[in-house]
This record gives structure tokens, C-alpha cells and sequence, in this order.
């Protein structure tokens, strides 16, 4: 089993607020729809002032908005990719193959892990 602090580290989360917002943000993008800023600030318990700041302050592309300004990805995404896991017969996409891997270990489930090789497919 993983320790949930270095999963974070190797996430590359630098905060205790970056961290508890991406943890929760996996588990409302495993809910398989798009995320609005004020439900994950709900989610958080925090005032979407509050989750818009922090989400401000991550990396560049470690999030992904659809057109109405969505989170529709961050590792898990909803849009399709040659790699996903599934939970509950519902695939949820990821952005690699080592988040198929360690997503569901994240978010606390059990999945089966679905990734095609850009080579031999």
C-alpha cells in the first residue's frame, strides 16, 4: 500500500491546500463529469474564492477546462485516451499509463487498468 504523502510529493503538490484540492478534484473527475469550481470548492469545504486561488498557483497543465470553463482533467480526464482505468464498469481516462496505474490507489478504489501501446496498439 501507498503512503498518501508520497504519492502527493510525487505528484509534485507543494502544499497541504494544492494537495487536498487535487485529491479532491480526482474524486469529482472519477464521478465522470466535468467539475465546476464552485462544487470542488463545496467539495472542500472552502469558498470558491478560496479553490479558484489555489488552483491559480498550480503548474501550467496540470489542469484541463472544457470550453465552459470546466475541470475536466488533471491525470484523470474526461476526454478519451489510449489509457484508463475502470471503476464499476465506468472507464475513466488518464493522461498516461502510470496515472491508470496510480490513480485508483489516489482516490481509494479498486480498478482494472486498460492502456494500449502507441506502438503495436
Amino acid at each position: 500500500m501507498y503512503n498518501m504523502d508520497e504519492i502527493v510529493e510525487r505528484l509534485g503538490l507543494t502544499g497541504e491546500r494544492e494537495a487536498a484540492l487535487h485529491v479532491t478534484l480526482l474524486r469529482e473527475l472519477a464521478l465522470g463529469q466535468p467539475v465546476t469550481v464552485e462544487r470542488l470548492a463545496k467539495s472542500l469545504n472552502w469558498t470558491t474564492d478560496e479553490a479558484e486561488l489555489v488552483l491559480e498557483k498550480l503548474p501550467c497543465g496540470t489542469i484541463e477546462y472544457d470550453g465552459q470553463g470546466r475541470l475536466i482533467g488533471s491525470g484523470i480526464t474526461l476526454r478519451e485516451t489510449p489509457h484508463a482505468f475502470v471503476i464499476n464498469d465506468r472507464p475513466l481516462y488518464t493522461w498516461c499509463a502510470l496515472d491508470a496505474l496510480m490513480f485508483p490507489t489516489v482516490i481509494g478504489e479498486r480498478a482494472q487498468v486498460q492502456s494500449r501501446c502507441p506502438q503495436t496498439n
